[in-house]
C-alpha cells in the first residue's frame, strides 16, 4: 500500500512538472507573438524578422490542437480517477458490510448456544423434557433431539467458512468459533449423560471430581459466551 501511494505521488509530481513547463512555454510564446505584432523587437533590433503569417497559422493551429489534447487528457484522467475512487469506496463498503454480516452470524451462533445451555442447565427441563426423549441405547444419528441440541447453533457453519475464506473473519475469531463448537458439544453431552449425578447421595471421589469437572466446563463456556454476545 505504501509503495502504491509513493508511486502515485511521484506520478502526480511528474505530471505537475510537465504541466508547469507547458504553461511556461505557452506564456512565453504568447508574449513573443504579442511583442511581434506590436513591432516592439524591431525598435531594438534592426535586422529583426517578423514571423511568417503562414508559419504562424500552422503554429497556432498546432498550439490549439496541443491545448485541446491536454484538456482532453486531464478530463479523461480525472474521470478515470473518480471512477477508481468510486470503485474503491464500493469495495470498502462491501468489505465492511461483509464483516458485519460475518460477525452477526457468529454472534447468533453464540446466542443460540447460550439458549441451549440455559435449557440443559435447568435441572427440571433437563430431567422432565429432554432426557426422557433420548434413547441412550441408540447412536447420536438415531437420537434426533440430541443431534438437534448439538448441531442447531452451528447450522450456518458453511456461511461462516465462506466469510473466513474471503478474509472477513480473522484467524483468531475462527479459532474461537471452532473451540466453542467443540466445548459446546462436550458440555451438552456431559450434562445429558450425567444428568442424574447430582441425585447420588453418597458419591465416590471420582464421581465428585466428575461432577465438579462437568460444572466447571459448563460455567466456563457459559461465561465466555455471555462475554462474546455482550461485546
Amino acid at each position: 500500500m505504501k509503495n502504491i501511494k509513493s508511486k502515485n505521488k511521484i506520478k502526480n509530481s511528474t505530471k505537475s512538472d510537465v504541466l508547469r513547463l507547458i504553461c511556461i512555454c505557452i506564456v512565453l510564446f504568447v508574449i513573443y507573438i504579442a511583442l511581434d505584432l506590436a513591432d516592439i523587437p524591431s525598435r531594438f533590433i534592426a535586422s529583426f524578422s517578423h514571423i511568417n503569417e503562414d508559419i504562424l497559422g500552422v503554429v497556432i493551429n498546432s498550439f490549439v490542437v496541443i491545448v485541446l489534447y491536454i484538456i482532453s487528457y486531464y478530463a479523461i484522467e480525472k474521470h478515470q480517477r473518480d471512477k477508481t475512487e468510486a470503485e474503491e469506496e464500493r469495495e470498502k463498503i462491501k468489505h465492511e458490510n461483509s464483516k458485519k454480516a460475518a460477525n452477526l452470524l457468529i454472534n447468533n451462533t453464540y446466542t443460540e448456544c447460550l439458549e441451549t445451555l440455559r435449557l440443559i442447565g435447568n435441572p427440571y427441563i433437563l430431567e422432565e423434557f429432554i432426557v426422557p426423549k433420548i434413547d441412550f441405547s441408540k447412536t447420536l444419528i438415531e437420537n434426533e433431539l440430541e443431534r438437534s441440541l448439538l448441531n442447531r447453533p452451528f447450522n450456518n457453519i458453511d456461511q461462516i467458512l465462506n466469510f473466513a475464506a474471503s478474509g472477513y473473519i480473522d484467524q483468531d475469531e475462527l479459532k474461537n468459533y471452532f473451540e466453542v463448537q467443540k466445548k459446546f458439544r462436550s458440555v451438552v453431552m456431559q450434562k445429558i449423560t450425567f444428568f442424574d449425578l447430582k441425585n447420588i447421595e453418597h458419591k465416590t471421589e471420582k464421581q465428585l471430581e466428575l461432577e465438579k469437572s462437568v460444572g466447571q466446563d459448563f460455567n466456563e463456556l457459559y461465561s465466555f459466551l455471555e462475554f462474546k454476545v455482550q461485546q
